[in-house]
């Protein structure tokens, strides 16, 4: 899936801004030049004047003279400019075009290809949104602080939850690394506070960057936005978008009001999304059998068969920054 219209054309309208400040700079030093040495502004008519001439004589009859002609004045006056820069202690370019994007010259495509400098704004537009529209600072794999997890062997886990986070943290790692050519799913289960948001930007962080489209939201935030697109209270295209985007992630699942209506836009979802062999990952504070519970044999099969489970455990991670513990 390519991103949004509104994310393309912001991300142009961003490159288009920088490259009409070049051509701005470019105008300033032009006039500059203009005002300091009036023999500048001369070489400058007299050059659009022989490239209106080459033009003329390419379409005459008999052209090889003229064109000659125009050519040899028109390096002649191009010799002088590059004089009255350079006797200005300027360097010969200091009046080229500029352009953001060297590779492409600002034409943003480079064989039929979208360039890099394309690419990379319209990663950066979508990163920038969905840290708009999280409550979350932007977040990496290096900041996932394994410190505040438990070294002490848990009975029950037969090791210690920093052993367990550890493995937790190098899976998600290893599962961001190939994002690009992912099919499978990951439901991260525990409790509050544990990492689970902050591993799902992570991973978000790296489809972005690798220039997939990514749409990230807790689910209660996007059963709204489901409602409302339905009764045509605003929004177009966006279940679609849920259903086909390279990388869906929803967050705290259990937390939205549990109605038929938002139980079937799940299944939907969920369904829909292993059909089309497209990642998602889900994180929920419910247990297995609480998820099973909740949304029935139809999602829970599909969430348990289809998905990989991550567990994670320890203490609430939130609290303990709050009180400035490990």
């Amino acid at each position: 899936m390519s991103y949004d219209r509104d994310v393309f054309d912001e991300a142009l309208a961003r490159l288009r801004e920088k490259h009409d400040m070049g051509v701005l700079i470019v105008n300033e030093r032009r006039a500059l030049l203009r005002e300091a040495n009036p023999r500048f502004g001369e070489i400058e008519a007299e050059l659009r004047r022989t490239s209106s001439e080459l033009f003329a004589a390419l379409r005459a009859e008999k052209s090889a003279e003229a064109f000659n002609a125009a050519m040899e004045k028109n390096k002649a006056l191009r010799a002088e400019r590059e004089k009255l820069l350079t006797d200005a202690g300027l360097d010969k370019g200091y009046i080229n075009d500029i352009y953001a994007c060297d590779k492409c010259r600002d034409e943003y495509y480079v064989d039929g290809k979208m360039c890099s400098c394309l690419k990379n704004e319209i990663s950066l537009v979508a990163y920038e949104r969905l840290n708009a529209s999280s409550p979350l600072k932007p977040t990496s794999f290096d900041d996932f602080d394994l410190a505040y997890y438990s070294d002490k062997i848990d009975e029950t886990l037969e090791e210690s939850p920093r052993e367990r986070m550890t493995y937790v943290l190098n899976f998600v790692k290893r599962y961001a690394s190939g994002i690009s050519s992912r099919r499978d799913s990951l439901l991260f289960t525990g409790g509050t506070g544990l990492g689970k948001t902050h591993l799902s930007l992570a991973v978000a962080k790296e489809a972005i960057d690798a220039g997939l489209g990514v749409i990230y939201d807790s689910v209660p935030s996007l059963m709204m936005k489901l409602d409302n697109e339905r009764f045509g209270r605003g929004g177009e295209g966006f279940a679609e978008a849920v259903c086909s985007c390279d990388l869906l992630i929803l967050d705290d699942l259990g937390a939205e009001h549990n109605t038929a209506s938002s139980r079937t836009f799940l299944y939907t979802i969920i369904n829909s999304r292993i059909m089309s062999a497209l990642p998602t990952i889900i994180s929920t504070n419910l247990s297995l059998g609480e998820l099973s519970e909740r949304y029935g044999d139809a999602v829970y099969s599909r969430l348990t068969g289809d998905y990989t489970p991550v567990f994670f455990c320890g203490s609430d991670i939130r609290m303990k920054k709050k009180m400035g513990i490990k």
